[in-house]
């Protein structure tokens, strides 16, 4: 009887081993397609190290070793994403501005000095109305926190981006310019 088992044992695993590899293949594609998006905005053998960190790196869950290497490229001066906290108005521009430059928009963000921003969202949306105008958009890394994380990526990709995000674990949403996220 124990033959039998480890038998068919044996034979679901050599049945179900070329489907169970070709996910596996699929989704280290699926990976590192995201982050050669996210990631396009860097110099190319920096790119290279943070792509094989985040993929091969010590931690299991794409989302932890992601803000790792976030922190670690802001450190570098290399603003990949924006982290403001809900009522940190103040930090959009400054933000925003460091975030540009790795994407080769020569311009500079400027919040209209004669609004008055209530809130982050609503410097937000003026930042991403401001990126549509240059051809990139603004994409929210939605982590259930009271701080707006996001990213910006070519018009021509952003529903690709949003899609490969979302495929490899990350809550990507689209910046809402009608109700406050």
């Amino acid at each position: 009887m124990k033959f039998i088992k480890n038998t068919v044992v044996w034979i679901i695993i050599i049945i179900c081993s070329p489907y169970i590899l070709g996910y596996m293949v699929y989704q280290i594609y699926v990976r590192k397609r995201f982050l050669s998006l996210l990631l396009s905005g860097l110099p190319k053998d920096i790119r290279s190290h943070e792509i094989h960190k985040i993929m091969w790196g010590e931690k299991n869950e794409i989302s932890e070793a992601l803000e790792d290497s976030l922190h670690d490229l802001k450190e570098k001066n290399y603003w990949v994403n924006v982290s403001i906290d809900w009522h940190d108005v103040d930090e959009v521009e400054p933000q925003a501005n460091s975030q540009i430059k790795h994407y080769g928009i020569k311009d500079t963000f400027v919040l209209n000095s004669s609004h008055e921003y209530e809130s982050v969202w609503q410097a937000l949306v003026t930042y991403d109305v401001w990126l549509k105008t240059r051809g990139y958009e603004f994409v929210l890394w939605d982590q259930g926190s009271d701080e707006y994380t996001g990213f910006i990526c070519d018009s021509r990709t952003h529903s690709k981006f949003l899609k490969l995000g979302n495929k490899v674990g990350l809550n990507l949403v689209r910046l809402d310019h009608e109700n406050e996220q």
